[in-house]
């Protein structure tokens, strides 16, 4: 046994870590598209693994965080912390926080716009919307809206927006164009969550009340007004799938309501207390946070069951849409740069692999490179006794990921041979 391969073990404290190191030398794929949950109680957004469905990664994400929203390329992850009145963006290929924005008042729910560009943040505790540039990182406008706003949907093309408002019991329609609010549609009960469907004709917004007060509302986009309201308790969350089919969580369940029809098709018992619902890009898997339950609920949307639970560290609400699609994968482990005979071995742990299977690794010291399915790799060519700086990218089908951590190798040195007293060259 080497010394890499030694130190390797030592380091599997647990069972499912020594089992994600067995597939990653494999070869078999590692990881999934991320689901990013924030954990409020603990100030942590818990990275989700939806291959494995485990937390991978907790990023600290400030006092109370609530709403999440994942940016069209999966590359940024938007958070609101209510309590410490500010978002931060993380960087999905590291889970790092790479930028903080105070904000002026109890940011809850936030959403990025179809292009990218800009994010919407509720402002709970001003009645308000921050339009942040996703570029700058700034806050560019300001747009009054309804009491208490909670949550925030835009149709598909991006013209307007539709604006949950707890307290005010009603949706502010927002033209994106110029930011104006253009009707404000009043619901009875506490507007908690908006989605829109695929073909921008439809808005759902779950509602929370009792009796006819409560329960999924539906808005047509066309006209901006209320058509019907379905059933379903007192509603929180709602996402649409692909298929338009609706997903709305309520009490202790979701239930999947056929958008043809605007009727309840099944209720899925979940976990305690279920609130925000995301739908992953491929409309294979449902999320459902169960904010008393500490757990999140995974629907198999083919079966209509609950396929998983995942544990999580605190209460959460996780506003908005919280799964990413498949991005490039995230740098590898370099843990060895050896040298040889004019050429350095990388000895190297495969990283998570963003949801779409590694094709290949490239291997480079200096200007020279190797490319390879599986660590180790050679880089040959080198000058024995140069001292080179080495690192590793892997490549899948959306693009090359971010350098591994990079190490020092002297070509040449660790493979000198001593033969009868002299050194072979």
């Amino acid at each position: 046994m080497n010394s890499v391969t030694a130190r390797r073990l030592s380091a599997c404290a647990a069972i499912a870590i020594c089992s994600l190191y067995a597939l990653a030398r494999t070869g078999f794929a590692i990881a999934g598209p991320y689901a990013y949950v924030p954990v409020a109680s603990s100030y942590t957004v818990s990275v989700i693994d939806t291959a494995t469905n485990t937390v991978v990664h907790d990023v600290p994400a400030g006092e109370g965080p609530i709403g999440v929203a994942v940016s069209p390329d999966g590359l940024r992850v938007y958070v609101a912390s209510q309590n410490a009145h500010s978002m931060i963006v993380i960087d999905a290929l590291t889970d790092a926080v790479v930028g903080t924005l105070a904000l002026a008042s109890d940011p809850f729910g936030l959403a990025v716009t179809p292009d990218g560009s800009q994010i919407y943040v509720t402002l709970s505790g001003m009645d308000a919307i921050a339009v942040v540039d996703a570029q700058s990182f700034t806050v560019v406008d300001t747009i009054n809206v309804g009491m208490t706003p909670r949550a925030i949907a835009f149709t598909p093309d991006g013209g307007k927006a539709y604006v949950a408002n707890q307290n005010g019991s009603s949706v502010s329609v927002i033209d994106t164009q110029d930011n104006s609010v253009t009707r404000t549609l009043q619901t009875g009960g506490f507007a908690l969550a908006t989605a829109a469907n695929p073909a921008g004709t439809r808005v759902y917004v779950a509602v929370s009340g009792a009796g006819a007060a409560g329960g999924l509302f539906v808005v047509d986009t066309a006209t901006d007004a209320i058509i019907t309201s379905i059933p379903v308790g007192e509603a929180r969350g709602v996402a649409v799938a692909p298929d338009g089919r609706v997903y709305v969580s309520h009490d202790d369940s979701v239930s999947i309501v056929n958008p043809g029809t605007n009727t309840v098709a099944t209720t899925i018992p979940t976990g305690e207390t279920a609130y925000g619902v995301s739908i992953s890009r491929d409309g294979a898997r449902a999320y459902v946070v169960n904010t008393n339950g500490h757990s999140v609920s995974v629907i198999d949307t083919a079966l209509g069951s609950v396929a998983a639970t995942i544990p999580l560290a605190g209460g959460a609400f996780s506003l908005g849409n919280f799964v990413g699609p498949p991005i490039m994968p995230h740098p590898p482990a370099l843990l060895a740069a050896s040298g040889r005979h004019r050429a350095v071995q990388l000895d190297f742990d495969a990283p998570r692999d963003g949801g779409s299977s590694i094709i290949e690794y490239t291997a480079t010291c200096g200007a020279s490179s190797a490319i390879g399915a599986a660590s180790p790799l050679i880089v040959a060519g080198l000058n024995n006794g140069t001292t080179y700086s080495c690192s590793v990218s892997a490549r899948n089908a959306i693009g090359v990921g971010p350098l591994s951590n990079a190490r020092d190798a002297i070509a040449g040195v660790a493979d000198a041979i001593f033969i009868d007293g002299f050194q072979a060259p």
